[in-house]
């Protein structure tokens, strides 16, 4: 089998369809440090590491993607290894957010917006086939590793879920008066709190680096998938 030769514009094509990018309001959300070399091995990392360099070199990748690259000092940058970063897109389309990948992964029907940022969609609700307290939490377990805090009481069976990328007061009442049964976000913020003692909202919080991990390996498999012959390492 003949491998096609991947660059850097092949995968910034790509993730700006699957990302929805052109919806989004400008920012970092494509090529951050161009190259023209072929792509092979590419590393996915959230930020830089200060020995990002070695690491790199180490693990012979041709490109890297970033969520935040803010901390990256291109002075020192190696001029062959490009890079990828993809900031607002990442968070809103792969993280406990209105994530349609997370939504199949759950058999998610009926999905519609929870909240909204600039006319855009902060998280989603919809109905999962019905199943018992524990084999929820196992799930969340599995993908987002062990919760950082919970908050209120979990029913027993639960069918009506909101994955949402923030929380605060107008929010939680929001889950609360359409029957959602539990909340998921990433960290769990103190404006927030008197509103779910007040509703008895049940509320999960997985981690913000937690629900950021699960985004990059979202994207390392569907990478994977999209294209052939790419390996993907995960620093």
């Amino acid at each position: 089998v003949e491998l096609v030769m991947i660059y850097l514009q092949d995968l910034e094509d790509f993730l700006h369809h699957w990302l929805n990018v052109p919806l989004l309001p400008p920012e970092q959300n494509g090529i951050y440090f161009p190259s023209q070399r072929s792509i092979q091995r590419l590393g996915l990392a959230i930020e830089p590491s200060p020995a990002i360099i070695r690491e790199v070199t180490e693990n012979r990748l041709d490109a890297l993607f970033l969520h935040r690259p803010w901390k990256l000092n291109l002075t020192q940058w190696p001029a062959h290894i490009g890079i990828l970063a993809y900031h607002s897109a990442f968070d809103e389309r792969l993280t406990v957010s209105y994530n349609p990948t997370l939504a199949t992964m759950l058999n998610m029907k009926g999905v519609v917006p929870l909240g909204e940022k600039a006319g855009r969609p902060l998280g989603m609700q919809g109905t999962i086939p019905a199943q018992y307290r524990e084999d929820f939490l196992q799930f969340i377990r599995i993908h987002f590793g062990q919760t950082e805090e919970t908050a209120g009481l979990l029913p027993d069976i639960i069918q009506k879920v909101a994955f949402v990328g923030a929380i605060n007061e107008a929010l939680v009442q929001a889950a609360a008066q359409g029957n959602i049964e539990v909340y998921i976000t990433g960290q769990l913020r103190q404006p927030a709190r008197k509103a779910i003692e007040r509703t008895g909202l049940a509320v999960i919080a997985t981690g913000h680096r937690q629900a950021e991990l699960f985004g990059l390996k979202l994207l390392r498999e569907k990478l994977g998938q999209a294209f052939f012959g790419l390996e993907l390492v995960l620093l």
